[in-house]
């Protein structure tokens, strides 16, 4: 599926791709080689109507392609989502399993479809985290001191809206939050940060403006003094 254009009210279950044909044990090597050729991804679903696994492009490079999948079945690689997955669950499995398509079962492990990874990234294209105009901040801080709800309340009581966020960079010691907050003066917002503890990592001219005034105030006022 291919939208120049994705309504705010799609869900990503509108993205489900049926036309991708899933192979059968009973298909040979060859015919599963075709398959990836005409369809373009490194994996393919195989089921027996319930989802048995996903057969990799690479693996099959060097085998008897007169053979059937039922001989290689041990290749096959178990991963899929759910319906009721959100985006960023999904997104998360396709990282995860380093692939470009990601199977869908129902409760009974009943194969529905697949995901796209080029469809799923039309659809966050589309989310307003993506569309709509804004900052993107980036905050460090203590791992053991992380609170999300704390950091929108920083951002909000600066009558910032925020539009989005998530961690996106962890150790064992500190993790980096990027935000994505509605268009606003951000350099109130990223005082309230350095406040109450928060380190800045993301770059902002406001800020740097800011910081020169601060630095040629307190040269005046060391000549002053003299």
């Amino acid at each position: 599926m291919h939208m120049n254009s994705v309504s705010q009210k799609m869900k990503i279950t509108d993205f489900i791709n049926t036309d991708i044909k899933p192979l059968t044990l009973k298909n040979t090597l060859k015919q599963a080689k075709d398959s990836f050729k005409k369809n373009d991804t490194n994996h393919l679903p195989v089921i027996d109507s319930h989802l048995l696994g996903m057969l990799s492009k690479e693996d099959i490079h060097d085998l008897d392609l007169g053979k059937n999948i039922e001989d290689y079945q041990y290749l096959l690689d178990l991963f899929y989502v759910k319906n009721s997955y959100n985006w960023l669950e999904v997104l998360g499995l396709f990282a995860q399993n380093h692939t470009d398509i990601m199977p869908i079962v129902d409760d009974e492990n009943l194969y529905n479809g697949s995901y796209l990874l080029e469809d799923l990234l039309n659809f966050i294209y589309e989310t307003p985290f993506l569309t709509e105009p804004g900052n993107i901040l980036i905050i460090e801080h203590n791992t053991t001191e992380h609170s999300m709800s704390k950091i929108c309340q920083i951002v909000e009581s600066n009558d910032g809206k925020m539009l989005g966020a998530f961690i996106s960079e962890n150790s064992p010691d500190t993790l980096q939050v990027t935000l994505k907050i509605g268009p606003i003066a951000i350099n109130p917002i990223i005082q309230s940060f350095r406040r109450y503890g928060y380190q800045i990592v993301s770059e902002h001219e406001e800020d740097k403006l800011m910081s020169n005034l601060k630095d040629r105030s307190e040269y005046l006022n060391r000549y002053l003094n003299i």
